[in-house]
């Protein structure tokens, strides 16, 4: 999946394809996670993020409060829903 992801972050601006869950030491703003519904709890629970960004998911049928129990959330953290039809 990083091969495929390499290529499409080709055409982006500034874009570092990853596999490693780990964005702790990383200077962007805004995180999307764009995998699955059913993948969806397992990659949360394993990421690792800077408090200061915005962790946006783009499921259709996976609420915020879902994205918040898989977390820990603590309150201040920026979180969201982006369901782009």
């Amino acid at each position: 999946h990083l091969a495929r992801a390499r290529r499409i972050t080709e055409r982006l601006f500034d874009a570092t394809p990853t596999d490693d869950p780990d964005f702790r030491r990383s200077t962007a703003d805004v995180f999307l996670l764009c995998v699955s519904d059913d993948a969806l709890p397992e990659v949360v629970r394993t990421l690792k993020w800077p408090e200061r960004g915005l962790l946006v998911h783009t499921s259709g049928t996976r609420s915020l409060a879902e994205l918040h129990e898989w977390l820990g959330y603590r309150p201040g953290w920026a979180t969201g829903v982006l369901y782009p039809l």
